[in-house]
């Protein structure tokens, strides 16, 4: 869905629709590289386990960063660029 809609990042939604995490290329990126450095997708844990299990996520919810950084839609856009600025 990034590729498709050209978009870097997607919410990842509880069943209320709250805003829980975010998928972003980096993650999807960051996953990848995780597997390499630790030797294939069926390599043990070892020093890495919180990398291990972020790099062996299947669901957006294994994969997710939290907390989310979040605006309502009134906001400004001077707001979200000033959460966006701090939040980096």
């Amino acid at each position: 869905m990034l590729t498709r809609y050209r978009i870097s990042a997607l919410p990842v939604l509880d069943d209320d629709g709250k805003v829980i995490g975010v998928v972003s290329e980096t993650d999807l990126l960051c996953k990848e590289v995780l597997i390499a450095a630790m030797g294939g997708p069926t390599a043990r844990p070892g020093p890495y386990h919180d990398d291990f299990a972020r790099a062996a996520a299947v669901t957006a919810a294994e994969l997710m960063t939290t907390p989310p950084v979040t605006i309502s839609p009134g906001e400004p856009v001077t707001g979200a660029a000033r959460l966006m600025y701090n939040a980096g």
